[in-house]
């Protein structure tokens, strides 16, 4: 059989994501900030496999304010899915299902206008070196991509 090593993530906004009831509460791809710049709410993550070569990475979360390219790191989660895969009866292949909610508290935005998450994956010691504080890693390592509209209230 053929190694397929499909690993999909994608992410949505919200004001609150509930893990136990699965109950998010006012998605939204836009914004408002206070009189300080700064807003919470949450980023939901969703992740699956199939016939992942590597079930031990790191996501690391950046917002990038697009119009001037400056960006704030939020979130890096290391995950090890050993335990998670879920092997198919019918076929030798190897399933996860995740979902991971990151909790923003009171990320400062330097003004209005188009954002956005973008997800960078770290696989392993090779790619460690890309990952360097205030430094953006190369697009070969970026995962998904999430547009935010960020508006004064």
């Amino acid at each position: 059989m053929k190694d397929l090593d499909i690993l999909n993530i994608s992410l949505l906004t919200c004001e609150e994501f509930n893990p136990d009831t699965g109950i998010i509460t006012n998605f939204f791809n836009g914004l408002q900030y206070n009189n300080a710049r700064k807003r919470s709410f949450d980023i939901v993550t969703f992740m699956n496999g199939i016939d992942v070569s590597s079930l031990e990475f790191t996501l690391h979360y950046y917002i990038i304010y697009l119009e001037e390219g400056t960006f704030t790191k939020v979130e890096e989660i290391e995950l090890d899915l050993t335990e998670q895969k879920n092997e198919l009866s019918d076929e030798e292949i190897d399933t996860f299902c995740l979902t991971y909610v990151s909790e923003i508290d009171g990320i400062s935005f330097p003004a209005p206008g188009r954002y956005q998450i973008q997800v960078f994956i770290e696989k392993g010691k090779d790619d460690r070196a890309f990952f360097l504080p205030g430094v953006l890693p190369p697009v070969e390592n970026l995962a998904c991509i999430y547009d935010l509209e960020v508006r004064k209230d």
